[in-house]
């Protein structure tokens, strides 16, 4: 059997927190969306909605029967540990107000590592948006997206203010998909600092992602900063195969 794939970023968990997080503000015998309610929220399957209620239910904070439906079965009390995981256009859905605004915008000379990225010689002309994102109130990620000129005038003209990438799919390509991820702890900025409101060189989650159409030409760079102590990112290992060797 080949070794199942590794997941940076699973979906069920990230869903579960959030939504353990809104029953936190609910009471007792408080009843849950249907699943396929959940699912559309989320933009997952079903299957996933089962996944994140599975361990709910095992714990006894949710109780579900057919024909009934899912409710709050015992009061919640989250531990002090209160960052926030899984993907950031799910957390309205649930209670949690997400607000963003943009520092800068438009043409900007690519650097070497934009130009890397992107495929380009240093200094061409790409384009750059810069984003802040809080949330509840709070500022919880520096975002700065990059995108060759063509399509980052497509997104301008098109007056995008949330995700990118389903609009390059609609607009580009509908088969982009991602290529390269990093994640790693790097130290604020002078500018990140100010509008995260942490300290210079304080540690922050760094998350870069590259993504590209069917050609292979990138068509959206990422550079990602959580402030880490607002923000935590899940990583679900492999399984472990058994072993088929008699002891």
């Amino acid at each position: 059997m080949a070794d199942l794939p590794y997941h940076p970023f699973p979906k069920y968990l990230q869903i579960r927190a959030i939504i353990l997080r809104w029953l936190s503000t609910l009471k007792v015998d408080d009843k849950l969306p249907p699943e396929e309610k959940l699912a559309e929220h989320f933009s997952v399957s079903r299957l996933t909605i089962r996944q994140s209620l599975k361990w709910l239910e095992e714990e006894g904070i949710i109780s579900r029967r057919a024909g009934v439906g899912t409710w709050l079965a015992k009061e919640i009390k989250l531990p002090r540990d209160q960052r926030l995981t899984g993907p950031i256009e799910a957390f309205s859905a649930f209670g949690i107000s997400i607000s963003a605004r943009t520092i800068r915008s438009g043409p900007a000379q690519a650097s070497e590592e934009v130009a890397d990225k992107l495929q380009v010689p240093v200094g061409t002309t790409v384009f750059e948006i810069h984003r802040l994102r809080n949330a509840d109130g709070a500022p919880l990620l520096w975002l700065e997206t990059y995108m060759p000129m063509d399509l980052g005038e497509k997104i301008s003209k098109a007056a995008v203010d949330g995700l990118y990438v389903p609009v390059l799919r609609r607009m580009h390509d509908p088969e982009i998909s991602e290529e390269y991820q990093v994640i790693e702890a790097v130290s604020a900025t002078a500018e990140q600092a100010r509008l995260l409101e942490v300290g210079v060189n304080d540690p922050i989650l760094s998350v870069n992602r590259l993504f590209a159409d069917t050609t292979g030409r990138p068509v959206v760079f990422f550079k990602t900063r959580f402030r880490s102590d607002r923000y935590f990112y899940t990583v679900n290992l492999p399984a472990k195969r058994k072993s088929t060797k008699s002891p």
